[in-house]
């Protein structure tokens, strides 16, 4: 099998896994599937790291990154956070609802 990262130096931090392995000799079609989409998805975390990287200090968020509704990448970071307390975050996004009286926050106000 072979295992991917993405690397940008050789100091440390500058290397990062990507989760992604493929086959080097595919004996099944499942195994030469499963290599097929292992490249796609490659390709495009090889792309959303390049928009990322270019993004550093022009102040420009990548557009897969933003989010319209700040409620809604509040929603989603309670939901990702729960293991770590399971009362405090979903109380402060009521309570955040609550005192914004509204269903729609922008990002950028």
């Amino acid at each position: 099998m072979v295992y991917y990262t993405f690397e940008w130096g050789k100091k440390a931090g500058q290397r990062v896994a990507s989760g992604i392995f493929t086959y080097t000799h595919p004996s099944t079609p499942i195994e030469r599937e499963h290599n097929k989409e292992a490249l796609r998805i490659l390709a495009i975390k090889r792309a959303h790291l390049i928009l990322d990287w270019q993004a550093i200090g022009t102040g420009l968020i990548p557009i897969y990154r933003l989010q319209a509704n700040f409620l809604d990448f509040y929603a989603d970071y309670v939901e990702r956070n729960k293991r770590f307390d399971p009362r405090r975050l979903p109380i402060s996004f009521t309570q955040f609802k609550r005192f914004i009286n509204g269903h729609f926050l922008s990002p950028m106000t």
